[in-house]
């Protein structure tokens, strides 16, 4: 595993499992398919668009930690900037990734996708090799990752149909909403501040708080007025991110108008990344009624489908 911290306030640990180098799957490296394949349509792909969440610094894991920190970069397992002032701050070089990158750099991931498009889109079951965030695209790693959720992470920004994608055509019957059409697809509750370090006082100046020696920022306006980036997030991309095990769920509780089977028991979703050996993912499984109870800010009038009667929901 080579680990190096992220954007959240623990380090993010990768496999050192290169790019090319396939997966379980039965397709690996090679040429890539279409720039555009995990689109709905090839026709949506939009080049040149960014993805934020993969934006990086390259040339600053080495910086010492005294230097590191005093640009606002975190020093965990190496240094690094998750903003192009940290970044330019120790020397390094700061690239912003277009979706037009993809295609040359995540090979398994383009043929995946490709994979999915000839075989009636489907993306069940499907793994593919991507980066989890900035840091290991930068490094050429990536995690072991379901396609569906590869998929999620990058649609919005590169795809003009999303929440359509190529694993999912049916815009929004994943929605934890009471009816599909409830959710809020563009509303970005899911955001998150990228990692970065600041002493206890000058976090607190800005409304925030350190955990793990990393400067916390909960709000956007927090975040970057203490220096660091936002990462936008929606609740769409929350449904795009989530596993295979959810989508079956949910589509099964919306067949029979009920999120209980006919036992009568509870609808359960394996959380996770289902990719992942079960010692490495997390395996207790949750109620989908939990599930979509929790993502009530994402439907209008935080509507919930697990809570309303059957009789409600196929009105």
């Amino acid at each position: 595993m080579f680990c190096r911290a992220g954007l959240v306030a623990v380090g993010v640990c990768v496999p050192t499992a290169f790019l090319g180098c396939g997966t379980d799957s039965d397709s690996g490296g090679g040429p890539a398919g279409s720039p555009g394949a995990f689109c709905t349509d090839e026709s949506h792909f939009m080049p040149d668009n960014e993805i934020e969440l993969l934006h990086h610094c390259d040339g600053d894991s080495l910086v010492p930690k005294e230097t590191c920190e005093a640009k606002g970069c975190v020093s965990r397992m190496g240094c690094t900037c998750n903003s192009q002032t940290s970044c330019d701050g120790v020397g390094g070089t700061w690239n912003e990734v277009k979706c037009k990158d993809l295609g040359g750099k995540w090979t398994d991931f383009i043929n995946h996708a490709s994979e999915a498009r000839s075989n009636d889109n489907s993306c069940e079951g499907k793994v593919t090799t991507f980066p989890d965030d900035g840091a290991s695209y930068g490094y050429g790693t990536g995690d072991s990752m379901d396609l569906r959720v590869a998929v999620g992470k990058v649609a919005r920004a590169c795809c003009s149909s999303f929440p359509a994608t190529v694993c999912d055509e049916n815009n929004l019957a994943a929605a934890t909403c009471k009816l599909p059409a409830d959710l809020l697809v563009d509303e970005g509750h899911y955001g998150e501040c990228a990692s970065f370090y600041a002493n206890i006082t000058t976090c607190g100046e800005h409304g925030c708080w350190t955990y793990n020696w990393d400067c916390i920022c909960d709000t956007e306006a927090t975040c970057t007025s203490a220096g660091s980036r936002w990462l936008k997030k929606t609740c769409g991309d929350d449904m795009r991110d989530r596993n295979d095990d959810y989508y079956a769920k949910i589509a099964a509780a919306r067949a029979s108008g009920s999120c209980v089977d006919s036992n009568g028991k509870a609808l359960m979703v394996m959380p996770g990344d289902l990719s992942l050996p079960v010692d490495d993912s997390i395996t207790s499984p949750k109620k989908l009624a939990s599930m979509t109870s929790a993502n009530r800010k994402c439907c209008n009038d935080e509507s919930d489908f697990c809570a309303s009667t059957g009789e409600e929901v196929l009105v």
